[in-house]
């Protein structure tokens, strides 16, 4: 939980660039789990990342958190245009950059790869979906305990 809360404070923190708010909803989760702390900060930092870039000026990116099962899902949604047919199945490769414009120096298309790559080794997945509403939704879901 309070890994969550600073992520939303990340959200807000990032914001002022494209006047974003972030959504934050937690339910229900345990008093701590078997997560190394860097590496669940690791897959937010990225997710949150990409979020706020992909977020139009004055949207809201939205944040959850609860206990489905066995397992800890996080949800995090924005309200750009979404995945692409093409970003839904390659997303998640290392380097793929769905907008060939940010080929900067500050952005390889390494974010969700890592994301995935960290969740995979904590027994975790990633999911990328288009939320039904609008927008990218990127679902990451670790075991409570392994």
């Amino acid at each position: 939980q309070e890994l969550l809360s600073a992520a939303a404070q990340d959200i807000e923190n990032l914001r002022k660039k494209k006047h974003l708010s972030c959504s934050l909803q937690i339910k229900d989760l345990p008093g701590g789990l078997l997560v190394p702390k860097d590496k669940l900060q690791r897959i937010l930092s990225n997710l949150i990342d990409n979020a706020v870039q992909y977020s139009p000026d004055g949207g809201t990116v939205f944040l959850s958190a609860q206990v489905r099962g066995t397992m800890l899902q996080i949800c995090i949604k924005d309200q750009g245009d979404g995945f692409s047919g093409e970003a839904l199945l390659l997303a998640a490769d290392e380097f793929y950059r769905a907008d060939p414009s940010r080929g900067s120096k500050e952005h390889f298309g390494l974010g969700l790869s890592i994301a995935k790559q960290i969740a995979t080794e904590l027994g975790g997945t990633i999911l990328l979906e288009n939320a039904p509403e609008k927008g990218a939704l990127v679902t990451v879901s670790l075991p409570l305990s392994r």
